[in-house]
């Protein structure tokens, strides 16, 4: 394994884990985790559209984790398109990185090249037919509480089918009930200060 590039993101330079970014704990669902917030700008569509495309899963599989200090990547303020550009290369990366993993192992397994894989939805497919195995049924045999090595190439954009398109934004539903954003929480017993000069 290869020491990861100075040129990384901060974010994953501050957060090396893979399993920081990624999970598979849960049958049929994925977990994003990122350190970024929603307040407004639609970030969490945008990173859930990333690590879908990467990883070769629908958007519906994923569940976001966002801003839970123990659980979520330490990844500083949240502002708008720097978003994008600091998580979403991170996770971009890792979940390149994850997906080759999973596509090593996979081939491994069943002797073959890597590049005779796909995956869609999560499933592993060769020559067009499931192999019986997914991202689920395989994810205790990887370890993915290891540095990102930084060494898988992420998606060509002429891949794309996911990045890129519209798709429902995943904080219209709170928005409606006026539970959008961090700002707007108001836990029991918050207290406020304010400075009188």
């Amino acid at each position: 394994m290869t020491a990861p590039s100075k040129n990384l993101p901060k974010s994953l330079l501050d957060n090396p884990l893979l399993g920081t970014w990624i999970g598979f704990g849960e049958t049929g669902r994925v977990r994003l985790a990122t350190g970024k917030v929603e307040i407004g700008q639609g970030v969490l569509t945008a990173l859930a559209q990333i690590a879908a495309e990467e990883l070769d899963v629908t958007p519906a599989r994923l569940r976001v984790v966002s801003g839970e200090t123990p659980t979520s990547p330490r990844e500083g303020f949240t502002s708008g398109s720097n978003s994008i550009a600091v998580s979403g290369a991170s996770i971009r990366l890792v979940c390149a990185e994850v997906r080759a993993l999973f596509l090593r192992h996979v081939a491994d397994r069943l002797a073959c090249p890597v590049g005779a894989l796909s995956i869609e939805d999560g499933r592993f497919m060769r020559a067009g037919r499931h192999v019986g195995q997914d991202y689920w049924s395989i994810a205790r045999d990887i370890d993915l509480a290891r540095p990102a090595a930084a060494d898988a190439a992420p998606k060509p954009p002429s891949n794309y089918r996911i990045v890129g398109r519209s798709l429902p934004r995943l904080d219209l539903a709170d928005k409606v009930v006026g539970a959008a954003f961090i700002h707007d929480l108001a836990p029991d017993n918050l207290l406020h200060a304010r400075m009188l000069r």
